[in-house]
């Protein structure tokens, strides 16, 4: 009966304190530690991203931010206004996505180009300004997004997530950010692979490819705030191969990339407290095989499964640093918050 009356006591206690804490302390009470996801890009690769995300709605892990780069930013800033995954993971088996990324087929587009660099050539001899370099020129892309994000999320900012896609401004060499405005317009910029897809202009700024500068965007990520930073890597990863793998122009120039974007990964992956690197080696990154991304997919889920018990054991090393007043508040909402993951 005593001991009883000892722990009534405590109880009332700890929670006289915690109505007397002051405003922004109650505030920081009631949040969990927050999660920030990192989406690199990787064309058909990125359809990793969806696994993951798959694994993260299953295990019930929150995300309170994601900063994507190229396809990362199609899959992220889509999934941050509210598109299911089983809309985005149809967008790359039927292959939606790719033809409006590029509605012409390659082949048939370079046969307009002789034609097309001499007509720009006559009007600027007389004066005319011409447009800026890209196989392709279109915004089937921003009009793809546009259809498949609800209309009152169309903006990014009014999104279920705070996100960001990141391009590259050719105007300074930077990364830039892209927080507000159209979600669909944005996305075309983060993913405008530089000579292929002309380039974007927002507000002064002329954008391409997020993956010139930051390709996996942990900085980004990190300047959210968020407690834990969690990166997506679907790059191959780098391993010896023979001179007759090298023989052919689509693995060549796909060995060149890889090493590239290896070297520029490096860079950021130290601002990341968790990376998931799925298991892609060897695809093509601009492959457009249905097999392709579903075993992408598939790779996202196996990966992310591997790391859920690291990141839960994070999520409730953060959650520990915690005042008992906290733990008292998650007791008293019938959660456990020692194993609240």
């Amino acid at each position: 009966m005593f001991k009883q009356k000892i722990h009534s006591f405590t109880i009332a206690l700890i929670a006289l304190l915690t109505l007397s804490l002051p405003a922004w302390a109650a505030e920081k009470i009631t949040s969990r530690p927050t999660i920030a996801l990192a989406l690199g890009g990787g064309g058909i690769r990125g359809a990793a991203h969806i696994g993951v995300l798959k694994v993260f709605q299953r295990e019930g892990l929150p995300i309170s931010f994601i900063a994507g780069s190229s396809m990362g930013a199609i899959v992220g800033g889509m999934y941050s206004a509210g598109v299911p995954l089983e809309t985005l993971e149809e967008m790359f088996i039927d292959h939606s996505l790719f033809k409006a990324y590029t509605p012409c087929p390659d082949s048939l587009k370079m046969m307009t180009v002789p034609a097309s660099l001499m007509i720009r050539s006559a009007k600027r001899a007389i004066g005319f300004e011409t447009k800026m370099i890209g196989l392709h020129a279109t915004n089937n892309l921003a009009l793809l997004v546009n259809r498949l994000v609800p209309q009152s999320k169309r903006n990014i900012e009014d999104g279920d997530i705070p996100f960001v896609a990141v391009a590259t401004n050719l105007l300074d060499g930077k990364a830039y950010s892209l927080a507000n405005g159209n979600l669909g317009r944005a996305l075309q910029a983060s993913s405008a692979i530089p000579f292929y897809v002309k380039p974007v202009v927002i507000d002064g700024k002329v954008l391409v490819d997020g993956a010139l500068r930051s390709n996996v965007p942990t900085i980004q990520a990190r300047e959210s705030g968020a407690d834990i930073v969690i990166s997506v890597n679907v790059d191959e990863r780098l391993q010896d191969i023979q001179e007759v793998d090298l023989r052919k122009a689509t693995p060549f120039g796909n060995r060149v990339v890889s090493i590239l974007l290896a070297e520029l990964d490096g860079h950021h992956a130290n601002f990341a407290d968790i990376e998931i690197h799925p298991q892609l080696t060897p695809m093509p990154l601009y492959s457009r095989r249905v097999q392709d991304a579903a075993r992408a997919i598939r790779a996202g889920e196996i990966a992310a499964e591997e790391m859920v018990p690291q990141i839960r054991m994070m999520l409730n090393s953060k959650l520990a640093d915690v005042k008992p007043e906290i733990r008292y508040l998650y007791a008293q909402k019938g959660e456990a918050w020692q194993s609240a993951w």
